[in-house]
């Protein structure tokens, strides 16, 4: 596959240096040349070569080959220079260096093959022509040939590739055919006329893949005000315009916002041509989209599969998630992932593909983790064309992957160290194969963008994926371009894991048009009668396991790992129900801030359901100020001198230990238990009526009827003291739960009641 792809490369450098290779010879400057700029033009063509490393010829040359030019003349060049310098000097010095230009030619009369033209790029050469006087009759023209052009040789350097672009015709609407070729159309004047035309800026777009990008480019460039306009209205020019942007900033990180606002802010005539033909932004058809599920494997290996189906033609992504049983973050990103709303094209979701291994929290396949040579699942699949993969679930999935034909693969995964930090471990990096590169570069940038530089992902692209693995597979045999995401487990919990996850999924799908925004933020389902779903914090302070064991193994709840990037409106509104674990409620208000701990109080104003336990009750009370003042309530927490010990604070009780709590009537409706049970505690508040003049008084649903303590001081307080606490805040409901039922063999669905009861559904 390597070695075909290469030659392709080769081939196609060779037919593009018969088109456009041309050599360059200066002669004695010509009579129409000969009268001089002016020195303020001399200096500034002076620092433009100092500035780009680059030569700026304006007389006396000519070429042995095509093109060919006439010499313009002195008063034509200095007319032509100011526009020339106010649109080429807003190019990165990198990016042009990158770019590969060593000259830029300002002549007249340009021709190639006899035809007249505006600009002519030397893609091998990296001679530039630009003809001063064609189209001197509109300036927006003039402006937006010296992008359009540029931009070709940007497109060759990208890949070695200029009329063939299979990602980006994707992006085109259903049914969409290239037109004739650009060169066959250069006498139509109509052909830059701005029209409306979903997916294309004028008629010349339309005519072949290269001239697309280059017209949606000068478009970006020298119209920014039309083009705002337009990204609102036309989804698939916004999905080709993000795909240039990321092009370029892959070329340079200065081709970054400041770059494109910079470009908006040129003073240029404005364009009035324009075209009647409207803008149809592409609908599914009636009942075409669809959500299909189902189960690979057999017995006990079996795991669940969705495909969903926009209904409008497209790409093929699969995301994989689960592979090693080991990594969560993967398979709970997957989860998210399958959710999201696509607008074309196809999404095929394994989230847990090695289910058993992710059960048993072990990299390996259960079932052969004593073999050598199949207990890893990413070393099972196709190593050459002709290898078939090797445990029974790998050739199921191989199976269930080439009947769909992915275009883009991304499988999940985590590494136990940061990449940058310890070089065993592929932790923070995107891996993929080497002519992949530039996607890869895209997603590192999108998700470093918010990570401090010793965390930063890195880039593993010299190797490719692990022979064996899906992705690699999937590259060399069908031809996908596939990916395989590491985040980290060291030192970070899983919501800050998955949303990286979630950042590079959504960068490419926005990149090839499948989601019209970034959907990083969108964790949840819509919300439904039948499926409750539930946040639970999971960063610094915050012991959420057990919780998640109770939830995994329930039906019709969704559950998610919430972190401080997550403790937004956007994302809160995403849940019915918040719930704050056992840990240290200290560092978990703290972690989230007071504008976090705000968003939970309107979060619960507004109807939310909010279940502390533990630590999560001793957050939910008024007594601190990083509590989320939920509940009306104290904690017993003084300073006491401590005979032999010193001073020393009554919250802790020693170690875990089990404790009787008998159940109110109430208690009995909100948690479906009722009398005495001996439940295990583990230093959970002691709570007592509270002075917050704004809250209401809370109900006690259950009473500790025997205690836990270490000093002398805690005897009797907390016997007969509230166990759990219910309270009304706006229209939300509020449990804190002091014990832990989720760790009380037989109670744990108390966790699974009590979520039931502070869901208020209005539905």
């Amino acid at each position: 596959m390597q070695n075909r792809i290469t030659n392709l490369i080769v081939l196609e450098m060779a037919i593009c240096g018969l088109l456009c290779g041309f050599s360059f010879a200066q002669s004695s400057p010509s009579s129409s040349s000969s009268t001089s700029l002016k020195s303020q033009q001399q200096n500034e063509i002076e620092a433009f070569e100092k500035k780009y490393a680059v030569d700026l010829v304006v007389s006396g040359f000519n070429f042995s080959t095509e093109p060919k030019v006439t010499g313009a003349d002195s008063e034509q060049v200095g007319r032509y220079l100011p526009l020339f310098f106010s649109e080429f000097n807003l190019y990165p010095t990198e990016l042009v260096k990158k770019s590969g230009v060593t000259k830029i030619v300002l002549c007249s009369d340009l021709k190639y093959a006899g035809q007249k033209r505006a600009a002519y790029p030397g893609l091998v050469s990296g001679v530039m022509c630009y003809d001063v006087e064609q189209g001197s009759f509109s300036e927006v023209y003039q402006r937006s040939v010296i992008h359009h052009e540029y931009f070709h040789l940007l497109d060759y350097r990208d890949d070695q590739r200029l009329y063939v672009d299979k990602q980006w015709e994707t992006l085109n609407p259903e049914g969409f055919t290239y037109g004739i070729g650009g060169k066959n159309v250069q006498d139509d004047k109509t052909q830059s006329v701005t029209f409306d035309k979903l997916g294309f800026v004028n008629k010349y777009s339309t005519q072949g893949v290269e001239e697309d990008k280059a017209e949606i480019f000068a478009y970006l460039m020298t119209r920014p005000e039309l083009m705002a306009q337009r990204l609102q209205t036309d989804s698939v020019v916004a999905a080709k315009s993000r795909m240039l942007k990321n092009l370029l900033y892959s070329f340079s990180d200065s081709a970054n916002e400041e770059f494109w606002k910079s470009a908006a802010k040129i003073d240029r005539p404005r364009d009035f041509q324009r075209s009647s033909e409207s803008v149809v932004s592409p609908k599914p058809k009636p009942g075409s989209s669809s959500i299909k599920s189902g189960n690979l494997g057999t017995g006990t290996t079996e795991t669940p599969w969705y495909v969903i189906n926009s209904g409008v033609a497209g790409p093929t992504v699969l995301v994989v998630g689960g592979v090693h049983g080991n990594e969560p973050a993967g398979y709970r990103a997957a989860e998210q992932i399958r959710r999201w709303p696509i607008v074309k094209g196809k999404m095929v979701v394994i989230p847990q593909l090695n289910r058993l291994g992710l059960a048993a929290n072990i990299r390996w396949l259960p079932d052969f983790r004593n073999d050598q040579k199949l207990r890893d699942l990413n070393r099972n699949f196709p190593r050459e064309d002709d290898e078939s993969p090797r445990s029974p679930l790998a050739i199921d999935t191989w199976e269930f992957v080439k009947k769909h034909q992915p275009d883009w693969v991304f499988d999940l995964h985590e590494g136990f160290d940061f990449h940058r930090i310890n070089s065993k471990s592929v932790g923070s990096s995107v891996i993929a194969m080497p002519w992949d590169e530039r996607f890869a570069k895209e997603m590192v940038t999108v998700v470093n963008s918010r990570i401090e530089p010793q965390r930063h992902f890195d880039l593993l692209a010299a190797k490719g994926p692990a022979v064996g693995s899906l992705a690699r597979a999937c590259s060399e045999v069908l031809d996908a371009k596939s990916f395989i995401l590491e985040t980290t487990f060291k030192d970070q919990p899983i919501s800050t894991r998955t949303r990286q996850h979630r950042q590079m999924v959504s960068a490419i799908l926005q990149r090839i048009g499948m989601v019209e925004r970034d959907l990083t933020d969108q964790l949840s389902p819509s919300r439904s009668k039948t499926l409750t779903r539930v946040g639970v914090f999971d960063a610094d302070g915050a012991n959420e396991k057990k919780v998640f064991r109770v939830l995994d193994r329930a039906e019709n709840y969704f559950a998610c790992h919430l972190g401080p990037d997550d403790i937004q409106p956007e994302v809160l509104s995403q849940f019915d129900v918040l719930m704050f674990p056992g840990g240290s409620g200290s560092r978990q208000g703290k972690t989230m801030g007071e504008q976090g701990r705000e968003h939970i109080r309107q979060f619960a104003r507004e109807g939310g359901g909010v279940v502390g336990i533990c630590a999560g009750a001793y957050l939910c009370s008024s007594h601190y100020t990083w509590s989320l003042d939920l509940v009306n309530a104290s904690v017993f927490n003084k300073m006491v001198e401590v005979p032999g010990k010193g001073k020393k604070s009554v919250w802790f009780r020693g170690p875990a230990a089990d404790v009787d709590v008998e159940l109110t009537p109430m208690g009995k409706q909100a948690i479906g238990l009722s009398g005495l049970h001996s439940i295990r505690y583990q230093n959970g508040p002691i709570l007592s009526p509270g002075d917050h003049k704004m809250l209401p008084e809370y109900q006690v649903l259950a009473y500790f009827r025997s205690e836990n303590g270490i000093y002398p001081q805690q005897k009797n307080s907390m016997i007969d003291s509230p166990a759990i606490v219910f309270a009304e805040y706006g229209q939300g409901r509020v449990l804190a739960i002091s014990p832990h039922f989720e760790s009380t063999q037989g109670k744990e669905e108390a966790v699974l009641r009590a979520i039931d009861y502070v869901h208020s559904d209005t539905d």
